[in-house]
Order: C-alpha cells, then structure tokens, then sequence
C-alpha cells in the first residue's frame, strides 16, 4: 500500500510539473477562463478577491487533472503486470497439459530401466 500510494504522489507531482509547463499564462485559453472566472467570482464574491479566487480554482483544477492522469498511469501499470501475471499463468497450464506428470515420468523411466536389463528390479515391478 506504501508503495502503491509513493507512485501516485511521484506520477502526481510530474504530472502536475508536466501540465503547469503546458499551460502558459500567455495561452489564450487560460486567460480566457482567468477572466470568466473573475468575473463570477467578482459577481458573487468579493471583486477584490476575484482574481486570487479565480487563478485558487484553476489550480484546484490542474491539480486534480494531474491526479487522475496519475491515476490513470498507476492502473495503466497495474493492468500490465497482471496481463503478464495472466500470460505467465496460462503459459504453465498450457506446458503442464502438452507435458505428462512427474509420476508418469518416473514409471517411463523404470521402465526403461527394466528393458534395457531385460529385467525389472523389485522396485521396478513395484513401481507400476
């Protein structure tokens, strides 16, 4: 869990970085939603406070684009390791059906013995 939650701080943190280098205060979006946002916290605030309430929103909204990125990325990496988990797995299956058990192979192996000697041991005999 530990570990889980010091990847989505790191992938937040660059994510975060990534998205603040992105978005320039000279975009013209950004200024765009600077200034409706101003205005309606100019309305319904206190205007003195707009600006400073308008750029606290945009913040707030960068930074829970980063940690759903993060997010994103976190799972992203998860569902990763579980399809190799899931490879690995049906990998082992499929050998254990084409490959017959040990015990099979141990009595092909007494087996084999006992031919060869042109006859079995009692261990042998006792074996199949």
């Amino acid at each position: 869990m530990a570990l889980a939650t010091l990847c989505m701080q790191w992938r937040s943190s660059v994510r975060y970085t990534r998205l603040g280098e992105s978005l320039p205060s000279s975009n013209g979006a950004v200024q765009n939603t600077l200034d409706q946002m101003t205005q309606y916290f100019a309305t319904t605030q206190d205007p003195a406070l707009a600006p400073r309430l308008a750029l606290a929103h945009i913040a707030r909204l960068a930074t829970q684009e980063a940690t759903f990125t993060a997010a994103l990325d976190y799972f992203v990496v998860v569902a990763a390791f579980a399809s190799v988990c899931l490879a690995r797995l049906l990998a082992h299956a499929t050998w254990q059906t084409i490959r017959p058990p040990a015990s099979l192979m141990h009595r092909r192996r007494f087996s084999a013995v006992s031919d060869r000697h042109g006859q079995a041991t009692g261990s042998a005999r006792d074996a199949r």
